[in-house]
């Protein structure tokens, strides 16, 4: 596999880094410019180590998207366009909390949806770490069978090491700095630290469950951002109130919060609002983290369906809205390629799909509506 770094000139200190630690932890080929490539061969050298990597690693600080990213010729915009246009996964590599903000130009605001891995200066090495396994699941890398003698610590890396440790964890969760938070808890826990005054576990679970919060909350503001544009222009107001009710259906809690432009008062029926729900117990939080473990087998997969059946299930999708209607979580699933059916070719356009199966709750929703189960009309195409 090929692994291809796109960063800024006055980030290369950092990238070169990041550049020696992941050869030094992985087997596959990495791309990075290091030492420049003569003016006449550089577009064709670039673009062709590009094309032919599996993913791309985007080094993401405070001057990847800075004033120069609105230039077409921009390197860095020029590098992510033709990711996203060849379907080349990228990865962002966020220094310190970086990410993509809102407002790019249109070539490249997709990549806002990109996965990122958190990297701290401070603790390089389980960064690595991290990426490295990251990578190998997303199947684009190999881990190394023993590290390689000439992986180094990164400069003054701090140790993860008991009680400090915990207490600048706590401080930047209090500060809301809940990413690097969560950062440290988990190499904590990983690291087998154990207190007798409290569960360092439904800590982490508590500060994940609040930082998921705030990326739902960043999500729909992308989105929404995107629709309102629509709406502005006569010719796409009707595409863009659409995709509204659509949006309104995926993030029914922030309508009232989102909403500054009051498009809800220009659909004909008025979207269904979920309340304000309490925080999950944090035994669900926990059975949820297993869910989402890719290794976790499907016998256990059963047994924690039936446990969150007994202690309730927080997952939104999941059961029903306070007007009585079922819950139902939407997936955009973007424009695919065109495929050929028994000699008939067809383009995939973008379209919506349940993140869940119906569910019980749903099903019993429409048994028991006065217009549910009982109307003929919902059963008119059955034999």
């Amino acid at each position: 596999m090929k692994l291809f770094i796109s960063y800024r000139r006055k980030t290369w200190a950092f990238t070169h880094l990041l550049y020696q630690q992941l050869g030094a932890v992985i087997q596959d080929d990495i791309f990075m410019d290091l030492e420049g490539i003569d003016q006449a061969d550089f577009e064709k050298s670039i673009l062709g180590h590009l094309h032919t990597s599996h993913v791309v690693l985007l080094v993401v600080t405070e001057l990847t998207f800075a004033d120069r990213i609105h230039n077409n010729a921009d390197w860095v915009r020029r590098e992510i366009r033709e990711a996203l246009q060849r379907n080349i996964p990228i990865v962002l590599i966020s220094v310190e909390n970086q990410l993509p903000p809102h407002g790019l130009p249109d070539d490249i605001k997709d990549v806002a949806r990109s996965q990122a891995v958190m990297f701290y200066p401070d603790y390089f090495s389980p960064a690595i770490d991290r990426l490295a396994d990251f990578l190998v699941k997303m199947r684009v890398a190999t881990r190394r069978p023993v590290a390689s003698e000439s992986q180094s610590s990164a400069p003054d890396a701090k140790p993860i090491s008991g009680r400090s440790t915990m207490g600048e964890a706590l401080d930047l969760l209090e500060a809301g700095e809940l990413d690097k938070g969560i950062f440290l808890l988990e190499e904590l826990l990983k690291g087998g630290y154990k207190s007798n005054n409290f569960d360092l576990a439904s800590i982490l679970n508590q500060a994940r469950t609040q930082r998921d919060v705030g990326i739902r909350e960043r999500t729909a503001q992308y989105d929404y951002d995107e629709l309102l544009e629509l709406t502005k222009r006569k010719f796409t107001q009707e595409a863009g109130l659409e995709a509204f009710k659509k949006w309104c259906v995926l993030y029914p809690e922030l309508i009232e919060q989102l909403d500054v432009a009051n498009l809800r008062q220009q659909i004909t029926s008025p979207p269904p609002v979920r309340t304000t729900t309490p925080p999950p117990d944090p035994e669900a939080t926990n059975l949820l983290r297993e869910l989402d473990d890719i290794q976790t087998p499907h016998s256990r997969r059963l047994e924690i369906g039936q446990r969150l059946a007994k202690i309730g299930d927080p997952r939104p999708g999941i059961g029903i809205l306070p007007n009585g209607v079922p819950d139902i979580s939407w997936c955009l699933v973007q424009k695919g390629r065109n495929i050929t059916i028994e000699n008939t070719n067809f383009t995939v356009k973008p379209f919506y799909v349940a993140k869940y199966l119906t569910t019980n709750t749903h099903y019993g929703a429409f048994v028991n509506a006065k217009d549910g189960y009982n109307n003929p009309e919902w059963w008119k195409l059955f034999p």
